[in-house]
């Protein structure tokens, strides 16, 4: 893993697209990056008000999240749904 994710980079597509095909390949690689993806997501929500648990919506480079659930969706290739 040459770039994990890194609230100084904040390359939404970069860690979304990543994310789907670390997803896909089981193994350390996605087990450091999920973990380095969960912390980073937390760390970077709103603490305080009506936007707690959210994304300052100010800052759109700083919205991590286009709807709630997981940051991955998808069921890794070759397994059944």
């Amino acid at each position: 893993m040459s770039q994990p994710p890194a609230v100084e980079s904040e390359v939404v597509y970069y860690w979304y697209y990543a994310t789907q095909v670390l997803h896909n390949v089981p193994g350390p690689d996605w087990d450091n990056w999920n973990r380095k993806m969960r912390k980073l997501l937390i760390t970077t929500q709103a603490k305080t008000g009506c936007a707690e648990g959210s994304w300052d919506p100010a800052e759109p480079s700083k919205t991590r999240s286009v709807r709630p659930g997981p940051h991955y969706d998808h069921e890794p290739f070759g397994t059944d749904a």
